[in-house]
C-alpha cells in the first residue's frame, strides 16, 4: 500500500512500479468508476455507445461502436 496526497489540482500521482503492472503508460485512456468511498481506476475498456457491447469497438469521429452496429446503421441508411 502507497500513500499520496492530493493535489490543489486535484490530481494523483500512481506509482510508476503500480503504472507498469496495471498497463497504465502516458496517454493511455482510463476508466475510473466509485463504489461508495472506493475509487478504481483501469484502463480504458471501449463500449459501443448504441449496444453496450465490448466486442470489436472501434473509435469513428469520436464515437465508439461495434462493427455490429455499424452495420446496421449502414444498412439503415444504403436502404433509403
Amino acid at each position: 500500500m502507497t500513500s499520496k496526497k492530493i493535489a490543489k489540482s486535484g490530481s494523483v500521482m500512481i506509482p510508476k512500479e503500480m503504472r507498469v503492472e496495471a498497463g497504465l503508460y502516458p496517454g493511455t485512456g482510463v476508466d475510473i468508476t466509485q463504489d461508495g468511498d472506493t475509487i478504481t481506476v483501469k484502463p480504458h475498456v471501449p463500449v459501443c455507445r448504441f449496444c453496450g457491447g465490448v466486442e470489436n469497438v472501434r473509435s469513428v469521429m469520436g464515437m465508439e461502436i461495434c462493427t455490429d452496429c455499424a452495420a446496421k446503421i449502414h444498412e439503415a441508411v444504403v436502404s433509403k
